[in-house]
């Protein structure tokens, strides 16, 4: 029989979601993320990343940096030549290690995330991902072999000084269809660096209608779009809020349906 391959691939730049696959047996590992984002700053160049096994086998792990470009609608695209890295790369500063590591069942494994040089460097916010790879490969019965790989992406934001940054919503609009409503608009970013965090959606009456976690602007892009389906009439006016998250800032902005 034909090797069976399952390939999962999560970038993790937005709202992320839960990876099933009802074919996999219950003994194959199943790959956790302690944290989505990665943080370094000229006073934390280093981090141990938390990656756990909660399955029942061992899975042979890899980690390197690579990058992506961004568009202008958020979608990403993996950089294959140096001609198209983005001039917010930190690649060439980055380092993890170990870059091959056995994961047992049910283990933690830490990844040591460490920016060089990073005082060196001028002022400013760079971009790249850390990308773990795992496979385990698995003999079920004689001429069958059983190998699913995991990918995961992971942003790290690389920080140095004070930067300045803003977020403001711009083209917003409104639209219901027997009686199903939604928000359409762009958060808009200002300044030096990223934004990362939440967005609601609220009425008059402060009711949640709507939200979306991990919503994050890069600096290739100016602003985003997004839509947000609501789940209830709103009773009055919308408003939409923007806090960022505390561990990259403490921007919060919110916008108010005239």
């Amino acid at each position: 029989m034909a090797i069976v391959r399952s390939l999962f691939s999560l970038i993790l730049f937005g709202l992320v979601g839960v990876l099933t696959n009802p074919t996999m047996s219950l003994a194959q590992p199943k790959m956790h993320l302690t944290e989505h984002r990665i943080l370094l700053t000229d006073r934390q160049p280093k981090y141990d990343y938390q990656f756990y096994n909660q399955g029942k086998s061992a899975a042979q792990c890899t980690t390197s940096i690579i990058d992506f470009n961004v568009n202008e609608v958020g979608q990403l695209s993996l950089v294959k030549t140096p001609s198209q890295q983005p001039k917010s790369s930190a690649k060439s500063f980055l380092r993890a290690s170990p870059r091959s590591v056995l994961i047992g069942a049910e283990q933690t494994q830490r990844i040591k995330v460490i920016a060089r040089k990073l005082r060196s460097q001028r002022d400013g916010e760079w971009v790249s991902y850390l990308s773990l790879n795992c496979k385990q490969q698995q003999k079920v019965k004689k001429g069958m072999n059983l190998s699913p790989n995991f990918v995961f992406n992971i942003p790290i934001v690389v920080r140095k000084g004070q930067l300045a940054a803003n977020a403001t919503f711009e083209n917003v609009k409104i639209s219901h269809l027997d009686q199903h409503y939604s928000v359409q608009f762009e958060l808009a970013r200002h300044g030096q660096r990223s934004l990362y965090g939440r967005i609601d959606v609220k009425d008059q009456a402060d009711n949640l209608l709507g939200f979306v976690k991990g919503f994050s602007v890069y600096q290739q892009t100016k602003a985003r779009p997004l839509k947000i389906a609501l789940n209830n009439t709103p009773q009055g006016k919308l408003k939409l809020i923007f806090n960022e998250h505390e561990k990259f800032g403490d921007i919060q902005t919110t916008w108010q349906q005239p």
